[in-house]
């Protein structure tokens, strides 16, 4: 996950969009596992499923970019749709959908995971959009720390329960 955005940021950035694209998807999809795993989440729980789907889905935002629509974007082409705006209009919709409400949580709790590692990746992310309309940047060394962090805790999670219970399911 690390060498994703180290490689991102060096040597990889000239890479082809594509490529570097399935890189970053699969670092989002481990980094939002781990996460889970941490929790103590099953990845065969409805929720986790909805959630490690939105966390790849969310950059669909930039594929009109690509293509040359003007959106709103901020410095460095992060759509503004990667900010706490979109997690809380999920949520919101949750509450009032009853019959899709672990769908909608799900989505959200996907969209907050990706926003977590794109703190620590390129230009960052527009968290606070449109209220402070500014991208957040957390140095890579943080998300050094608090990946080894998880892992600790994913470890210690998956090995308090007993084999049959275990967190770590293939996603």
């Amino acid at each position: 996950m690390l060498g994703v955005d180290a490689l991102s940021a060096g040597p990889g950035a000239g890479w082809p969009l594509p490529l570097r694209g399935v890189l970053d998807e699969a670092a989002h999809l481990a980094t939002a596992w781990l996460v889970l795993a941490a929790a103590g989440l099953r990845t065969r729980q409805p929720l986790v499923a909805w959630a490690l789907l939105a966390v790849v889905t969310i950059d669909v935002d930039h594929v009109p970019l690509y293509l040359g629509v003007p959106l709103a974007t901020m410095p460095g082409g992060r759509p503004v749709t990667h900010s706490l705006a979109l997690a809380a209009v999920l949520v919101a919709a949750a509450l009032l959908a009853r019959r899709r409400r672990t769908a909608l949580l799900g989505l959200s709790l996907g969209v907050l995971l990706h926003l977590a590692r794109d703190l620590f990746s390129g230009w960052g992310a527009p968290l606070l959009w449109p209220l402070l309309p500014v991208n957040v940047r957390l140095p890579l060394a943080a998300h050094a720390v608090a990946l080894a962090l998880l892992t600790g805790v994913a470890v210690a999670v998956r090995t308090a329960r007993p084999v049959s219970g275990a967190v770590a399911d293939a996603p």
